[in-house]
This record gives structure tokens, sequence and C-alpha cells, in this order.
């Protein structure tokens, strides 16, 4: 039996986390965890460990690419 696949998906739009989540819905066994700012994002990566995020990149508290600068720093396995 496979692992589910988790993903974060990251915007301050909810019209746009949720057609991210409408495109990711065919992947068998998968599982998304919407978030609205980068700090949330931050935290949602580095306690849970997902397989992969979708960040926007001008999202309030911290941007997309402080997010994945950030990610890196702690050694993070998401991609």
């Amino acid at each position: 039996m496979s692992k589910p696949i988790t993903m974060i998906l990251a915007d301050d739009h909810g019209v746009v986390r949720e057609g991210v989540a409408a495109f990711a819905s065919p992947i068998p066994k998968s599982h998304h965890r919407p978030c609205s700012n980068g700090e949330e994002a931050l935290q949602m990566i580095t306690s849970q460990r997902p397989d992969f995020a979708v960040l926007d990149l001008n999202m309030p508290r911290l941007g997309g690419l402080e997010v994945v600068r950030r990610v890196r720093e702690a050694q993070c396995s998401t991609a």
C-alpha cells in the first residue's frame, strides 16, 4: 500500500487555493492542506513535512521565496 501524497497550498486568495486543489484532486491518495499566508505555510511545512508545497510569491506576512529559503535552511525534504 502506498503512502498518501501530502501538499501545502499557500495563497492569500481562497479561489486560487480552491482551483489548485481541484486541479490536484485526481491524484490518488492525496491530502491538501490550505493556508493563507507565508508564516502559516512555513509553520505547516516545517512541522508536517509535506511531500510538496505550492506557494504564492506575494503573500501576507512572508513571501513565497522567503518561505522556500527558510524551508531549505531547516533542511526539509519538501519540494
